[in-house]
């Protein structure tokens, strides 16, 4: 990014949350992961959540139908398996009725090269993206992240390096 280029704030802050990949996915794991921070009162709790859910949903920019269809592709991806998970993102539906039927093609494709029966697709327990895992005893060390990438997954928390997201501004530490 060039001089003048950094000295435009929406461009700036477009290119800093591309270099850390933050999009609605992250917000919405934030928002699902949210957990009661030490010494935060529930209007503040209130309040984050609102602001993540604001990022994730965008309801400003959407008809109550798109966001119930946001949901409705939410809820879809957390019930089938992660294989299924990345397939269907990488087709990116718009629709979760579309997503069904990219889902479909994949397992018809899963049955005919491999032994598969049909509910292999369903994600199981273990693979949901909405279960929680049990907080670290306290004194040991954090759990293992889950990726690497220039964001963290600890948990099902999303922890960007370096950056707090303040209201509707950026600020970059």
């Amino acid at each position: 990014m060039d001089q003048d280029e950094a000295l435009d704030y929406d461009r700036l802050k477009e290119a800093i949350l591309a270099k850390y990949n933050i999009n609605k996915e992250t917000y919405q794991l934030n928002f699902r992961g949210a957990e009661v921070k030490e010494e935060e009162s529930p209007k503040e709790l209130y309040v984050r959540l609102r602001d993540l859910y604001h990022r994730w949903v965008q309801p400003q920019k959407h008809t109550k139908e798109e966001i119930g269809e946001m949901i409705i592709m939410e809820q879809f991806l957390c019930l089938v398996s992660p294989d299924l998970q990345v397939w269907i993102k990488e087709r990116n539906p718009v629709l979760a009725a579309e997503a069904a039927s990219v889902a479909d093609i994949f397992v018809a494709a899963q049955r005919k090269t491999q032994q598969w029966t049909y509910g292999q697709w369903r994600a199981g327990k273990e693979s949901s993206r909405l279960q929680r895992q049990p907080p670290p005893p306290k004194g040991s060390s954090a759990p293992a992240k889950r990726f690497s990438s220039d964001r963290e997954f600890v948990g099902d928390r999303v922890v960007l390096p370096s950056i707090t997201l303040l209201g509707p501004t950026l600020l970059v530490q």
